[in-house]
């Protein structure tokens, strides 16, 4: 392993993991609140499922790839195939991960086009079909193509021209999918918006403001890491953050479904559930 000084490998590596560890509580306590309000369809609690179990093994192949790369650093070379088959593990479960939360986005863009044959005009709902076919292609396509590209890698500081240019591909297409997505829902909120009450709207803009910011800081993210492995190709500055791209996606999806929006426009949409309070026991 032909890495560079320690600080640009473990330094990055471990301050990635432990913002990544950080924002994994955050997801656990989503996950939490969401399944003790008990009032989502079967559909949602298995999507949360899912989310929690895929987000959870990312982060437990990242402690593993962590743990064995301390120990390579230290001396230990026989531990380097365990890094490189973390790296592949956690890269696969990654993929999965944004293509599924993606996917999950881009079914409600779905939906929603189709629903809504009062809000929206024939021809944005066809439009906003093609829109989303897509992106699908590209989000899918590119994951295979990327999960194909990374069982061939044999040395984690080393990585082929092939892989190369696959990495630029794949976080280049994670950023312009996201953005796209990101601009789709704003769009689709703004022109079914017409005709609702004034506190409803202030809602929409809210909900807009939410998804452009969550669309930025993915993007951003997957940005990042192309930049970073591009600027020292032979560290491990790019996995720093890499290590918190899953929780960021976990997060933005998770809110959507636990928070509440008392609008009829977004619940065929979001159906979010409604957290019951208890009532006050009389004195």
């Amino acid at each position: 392993m032909a890495f560079g000084n320690t600080s640009d490998t473990l330094g990055p590596a471990f301050a990635g993991y432990t913002i990544g560890s950080i924002l994994f509580g955050v997801t656990l306590l989503q996950a939490y609140h969401y399944f003790m309000a008990n009032t989502g369809s079967q559909w949602q609690r298995i999507s949360v499922t899912i989310i929690l179990v895929l987000d959870t093994l990312h982060f437990a192949f990242a402690i593993h790839m962590l743990f064995n790369f301390l120990l390579v650093i230290s001396g230990n070379p026989h531990n380097e195939p365990w890094v490189i088959w973390s790296l592949k593990a956690m890269g696969s479960v990654q993929v999965f991960f944004v293509v599924y939360v993606q996917g999950l986005y881009l079914y409600k863009m779905w939906m929603f086009s189709r629903d809504q044959l009062s809000l929206l005009s024939t021809r944005f709902r066809r439009s906003l079909k093609a829109y989303v076919v897509i992106l699908t292609f590209l989000a899918v396509g590119v994951g295979v193509l990327f999960l194909y590209e990374l069982q061939k890698i044999d040395n984690i500081s080393n990585f082929s021209m092939e892989f190369t240019y696959v990495i630029y591909v794949g976080f280049g297409t994670a950023c312009l999918v996201d953005l796209g997505i990101a601009v789709g829902m704003c769009l689709m909120l703004y022109k079914s918006s017409g005709g609702i009450t004034r506190k409803s709207n202030m809602i929409v803009t809210t909900l807009i403001q939410y998804i452009v910011g969550t669309g930025l800081l993915t993007s951003l993210g997957a940005l990042m890491c192309m930049v970073l492995y591009i600027a020292k190709p032979i560290s491990l500055l790019y996995l720093g953050v890499e290590y918190s791209m899953t929780r960021v996606y976990a997060i933005s999806i998770l809110a959507l479904q636990v928070f509440p929006f008392p609008i009829p426009i977004l619940d065929s949409w979001l159906t979010a559930p409604q957290i019951q309070l208890p009532e006050p026991s009389p004195r």
